[in-house]
């Protein structure tokens, strides 16, 4: 899935895929899932939204560079990352819809939707699917 964002003063796109969480794994050194599911369980409120901000932040640059591509895939590393907060406005992330939208996107992403079978596509043999990003 795609959007575009109103991000640290512009219009920036997001994409979540389904290599938005290996991805993740890949730079940070923790699975996606178990540290939402942390997080849902902290019960300090503070350390609550000081993890889900982390996240967020950590979220937004993995599906900023799935939907980018180029140079920045190319550096998704944790130096990488800390190179682009660099660049972002100290409040970027203040925005609570923001925020929001970062989560939907990549829920909408990971929420499971069947289709019959009689409308799926059949794809031929050899082919790649289209990503989303």
């Amino acid at each position: 899935m795609r959007k575009t964002l109103n991000f640290n003063g512009a219009e920036t796109e997001f994409c979540s895929s389904a290599a938005t969480p290996i991805l993740f794994k890949q730079v940070f050194k923790k699975d996606l899932l178990i540290s939402l599911s942390a997080i849902r369980n902290e019960e300090d409120k503070t350390s609550k939204n000081v993890q889900l901000l982390d996240l967020i932040k950590e979220l937004a640059y993995i599906m900023h560079a799935e939907a980018v591509g180029g140079s920045l895939f190319n550096t998704l590393t944790y130096d990488g990352y800390i190179k682009w907060l660099m660049s972002c406005d100290t409040n970027a992330f203040d925005d609570g819809a923001f925020n929001e939208a970062i989560i939907k996107l990549w829920r909408g992403n990971s929420d499971s939707s069947s289709e019959s079978k009689n409308a799926q596509s059949q794809p031929q043999e050899n082919s790649i699917p289209q990503s989303t990003c």
